[in-house]
């Protein structure tokens, strides 16, 4: 399996999560962000991203790909990573139990999903509407775990659903105790194979024992132009310039050749018999030269 590409970005210190007190219990925490997940035109792409909350930021021995930039072969699922990781997922593979090519998705310590849902909302009248991870539109999402309930619940909704959904989309009990130590980090990461696709986290807000600062959604950053490289438009460049060249190059040689033609037409002289008696005669190239008068 190639190593894939990968990317992943950290809150700089790291956070405690349980309390110094001799139970341990680990703390509530909950976090709301916008995303947007911009694939190539009319292609999936690939393979999503993910919310971590590990022990150490530092991933640089990990593949990206279906791995997401934080495991390898040998230690996917291995329960001394130490790691708590809610995946949106835009690529099915069957081997790590996806249920679908767009889902929201609950791991431990790896990524094959314990729990996952299909990517959805729900509606102020309680529908529930299918949604699209990668549809290239900004999307909010909502990741709260309670502590002493021992409870996560993931919702999620598009930008212009203004308002949190009163409908959990994923939701289970959990004991994320033997998972988080008492410092540990929070962030996001990514990872891409043959499939193509870019991640953007466009504003978050974390909270611990308490509740997420609002976002204010009316200033969030636009969604990044996907820019032609350099290479390919050289290339364009280069197409272009060659087919000019070809072009003029016909036109000049339809050109000399109606030229040419033309001048011999002119210059040429076929004289027949009869034309012998009469020495006056005028070429054709001397008669086009002459004035012409008209006549009344």
């Amino acid at each position: 399996m190639e190593p894939g590409i990968k990317g992943n970005a950290f809150f700089t210190a790291s956070l405690q999560f349980k309390k110094p007190t001799a139970s341990k219990r680990t703390k509530s925490f909950s976090i709301h962000f916008v995303f947007a997940i911009v694939s190539k035109a009319h292609q999936s792409g690939g393979h999503g991203f993910v919310f971590i909350v590990a022990l150490s930021p530092n991933f640089s021995n990990a593949m990206g790909g279906r791995l997401f930039g934080l495991f390898s072969i040998r230690n996917n699922e291995n329960t001394t990573n130490q790691i708590f990781v809610v995946e949106f997922n835009i690529v099915q593979h069957t081997n790590l139990h996806d249920i679908d090519e767009s889902h929201v998705g609950v791991d431990i310590n790896g990524v094959n999903s314990s729990v996952s849902e299909p990517a959805a909302y729900y509606t102020g009248n309680h529908k529930k509407e299918q949604g699209v991870l990668d549809g290239q539109t900004p999307i909010q999402a909502w990741i709260e775990y309670d502590g002493p309930m021992k409870q996560l619940n993931v919702t999620i909704a598009p930008l212009s659903h203004q308002l949190k959904p009163n409908c959990i989309l994923n939701s289970r009990s959990i004991d994320l105790s033997p998972v988080l130590l008492e410092h540990m980090y929070v962030g996001f990461s990514f990872g891409t194979h043959k499939l193509v696709s870019k991640c953007y986290i466009l504003a978050w807000s974390f909270a611990m024992d308490g509740k997420v600062l609002e976002l204010d959604l009316s200033h969030l950053p636009s969604i990044p132009q996907d820019c032609t490289p350099l290479w390919k438009s050289f290339k364009l460049y280069l197409y272009i310039s060659v087919a000019l060249v070809a072009l003029l190059f016909i036109i000049v040689t339809f050109s000399i050749s109606y030229l040419t033609k033309r001048k011999r037409k002119l210059t040429s002289e076929k004289i027949e018999g009869w034309e012998m008696d009469y020495p006056h005669k005028l070429p054709y190239r001397v008669l086009t030269k002459i004035p012409r008068r008209l006549s009344r």
